[in-house]
């Protein structure tokens, strides 16, 4: 039978720690070669009714035989670009009845064949980029460090927070983000949820002033991080390739990367690349160029101890969660399969729906 889990079902069954300890084994298993996670696949089609609208179909299958999972993520997406406060930022526009996105995870046994479970990918799209980004500050970040800058407010920020809490003793947040009444009401909620102060500031330098973990959390297609700001004994760490540029990534003792696998498939119809920013050399690209992602070392060699890691409280470190991995979903989806079996969540509907007598 195939279990139906909700994005509320899927916050109850991965809180972060739940979600860290799922997740380091894959990215060893990954390393070593037992799991395949290969790159995202986009197929990006140009919409006439709407300039600077691209539909965006996008997939990505991974095999996890630690848990006997195969999984596959699919979205199916409207994509803008709009300028904000003089950064580019993507954004995704609802379009499914009632304003909601389209975005699923399937994921099936290694033993049987069968779908075993199916739920939307938007809860633990941002669990699973914040316990990545919480594993390597784990691993990276000084043991005593405990305040955090924050630059952004938006949907991926609040998972940042946690996983920084569950890893690391954190009594203090400063957030900055452009827009002043979503970072107030971020504050808000955050101040609420994780009992410490979470501060609002009018600055990206004044979030990063005096901070132990840096975190870039936006959905900017640039440089959001000056690299002046920068002083030692800091952990930087970013969900996208954009966020920081040459320049700061060149002045780390250490840098770490979620992916060597550092760019998806990406098809455009009708060829013009240029309607896509960050196919167009976009974003960082065009402030110096961005480093070689296939010559640094990623998470899973950290784990492995096949990287280069902090050696002392003076070190500037770095990981750069330059591209999700498909993998994640199969690891973190295992995880919520067997607590939601365990915990009686989830609507179940019939394996036969989804299996066939007639040979494909």
């Amino acid at each position: 039978m195939a279990l139906v889990l909700s994005n509320e079902d899927i916050v109850k069954l991965l809180p972060m720690d739940v979600a860290i300890r799922a997740l380091e084994p894959s990215y060893c298993d990954l390393s070593r070669g037992e799991a395949l996670s290969p790159a995202r696949l986009d197929l990006l089609t140009p919409l006439p009714e709407k300039e600077k609208c691209v539909y965006e179909f996008k997939s990505m299958p991974a095999v996890y035989p630690r848990k006997k999972v195969a999984v596959w993520r699919v979205n199916s997406d409207f994509l803008t670009w709009r300028n904000r406060a003089g950064n580019v930022r993507r954004e995704k526009e609802p379009r499914a009845p009632g304003d909601r996105y389209v975005g699923l995870v399937l994921l099936f046994s290694m033993e049987t064949g069968e779908l075993t479970a199916v739920f939307p990918d938007g809860e633990m799209q941002r669990i699973r980029v914040g316990a990545a980004n919480g594993i390597a500050a784990k691993h990276l970040a000084r043991p005593d460090a405990s305040t955090v800058g924050l630059l952004g407010s938006g949907f991926q920020a609040g998972a940042q927070l946690l996983a920084m809490c569950a890893v690391r003793p954190i009594r203090r947040v400063r957030v900055f983000s452009p827009n002043a009444e979503h970072r107030q009401s971020f504050v808000r909620e955050w101040t609420a949820k994780l009992g410490i102060p979470v501060e609002s500031v009018t600055s990206g330098r004044e979030a990063i002033a005096g901070a132990d973990i840096a975190i870039a959390s936006t959905n900017s297609a640039q440089p959001v991080f000056d690299s002046a700001w920068m002083r030692p004994g800091m952990f930087l760490t970013s969900i996208r390739p954009f966020e920081f540029d040459r320049a700061t990534l060149d002045r780390c003792d250490v840098l770490v990367i979620h992916s060597r696998e550092s760019e998806p498939q990406s098809y455009v119809a009708g060829g013009d690349r240029s309607v896509v920013p960050e196919l167009a050399g976009g974003g960082a690209k065009a402030k110096g160029g961005v480093i070689d992602w296939g010559e640094q070392k990623d998470l899973g060699e950290l784990l492995l101890g096949q990287a280069p890691t902090r050696t002392s409280s003076e070190q500037v470190t770095c990981f750069v969660n330059n591209i999700g991995l498909s993998l994640q979903f199969a690891a973190c989806g295992a995880a919520a399969l067997e607590r939601a079996r365990e915990q009686g969540l989830g609507r179940e509907l019939p394996g036969e729906w989804f299996t066939e007598d007639v040979h494909p």
